[in-house]
């Protein structure tokens, strides 16, 4: 399908990776992001995350710089079918 083809898009270096914090609590403004996250962030850190869970908080840096956090509120299963489901609410520096 068409629609799902993103061969076109711009890919930015962008790395990941899962952190332990809790992400409505401490992740409350851009010093906090910055403080948690970069600093989360100092090594072990890869451009693909794979085992993902409900709960998990994903730290992530965007090429410009930015740090920020993903938060998989729900995953109906963790494989690459067409029916997977994921809920996500996302934080990011301004």
């Amino acid at each position: 399908i068409s629609f799902y083809d993103i061969a076109t898009w711009t890919q930015n270096a962008t790395t990941f990776k899962i952190i332990s914090t809790n992400f409505v609590s401490n992740l409350t403004s851009g010093g906090a992001i910055n403080t948690i996250i970069k600093g989360g962030m100092t090594s072990g850190t890869s451009t693909k995350i794979s085992k993902i869970a409900s709960g998990n908080v994903i730290g992530f840096k965007t090429a410009a710089g930015k740090y920020g956090a993903i938060l998989i509120r729900y995953l109906n299963q963790n494989n690459p079918n067409k029916e997977t489901q994921i809920e996500v609410d996302v934080k990011v520096q301004k």
